[in-house]
């Protein structure tokens, strides 16, 4: 009996190593064929977008008290969300993309709310530094997909024109795809 149980626990032990490992792996990878996160509605905190037709997936490298990939926050009195999606570019700099929008369909289309304290912008480190900004001829839209107040859980899709009349490479930008779940 002792015998048996030794022969079989090699295989038990294989069997389970690869069940958990396919388990744990399906989290991170994306969902669509373009390479950006599942739109969930879990609090997950992922955030990705294409910037003309490129993947923007928030990721950084983990360091104590250094960037971190999504922050932001939702105030439920303003109806506010403010969001910011990071990504490390190489050893000196963070590509980043944020937007500030008032909410005023929770389960539905927001346009993007521009005025002197909102800002939305895209920060390009891979060369000279540009700045993008909000098309205020093509404001954009926050879709909220879903909203949890009880859960702090906030998700949506958004698209936008971003411009930079001063940049040498491109003076517009498209932000297509986005997609949000973020835990306030």
């Amino acid at each position: 009996m002792k015998n048996s149980f030794i022969k079989k626990t090699p295989a038990l032990f294989a069997f389970c190593l690869l069940a958990f490992a396919s388990s744990s792996c399906r989290e991170d990878k994306p969902c669509t064929d373009n390479g950006l996160p599942c739109l969930t509605h879990e609090g997950k905190n992922t955030f990705g977008c294409l910037i003309d037709g490129v993947p923007f997936v928030a990721s950084v490298k983990f360091t104590v008290g250094g960037p971190v990939a999504v922050s932001g926050s939702f105030d439920e009195d303003t109806n506010y969300l403010l969001i910011q999606g990071k990504r490390d570019v190489n050893e000196s700099g963070l590509e980043r993309i944020n937007f500030k929008s008032y909410i005023t369909e929770e389960n539905g289309s927001n346009t993007f709310d521009i005025n002197s304290s909102s800002y939305i912008g895209f920060t390009d480190y891979d060369g000279p530094k540009c700045e993008y900004y909000h098309d205020t001829l093509d404001k954009g839209q926050v879709t909220i997909t879903h909203l949890d107040r009880e859960k702090n859980i906030i998700s949506g899709t958004f698209q936008m024109t971003l411009v930079n009349p001063d940049c040498t490479s491109d003076t517009t930008i498209e932000v297509t795809l986005g997609r949000f779940d973020f835990g306030y």
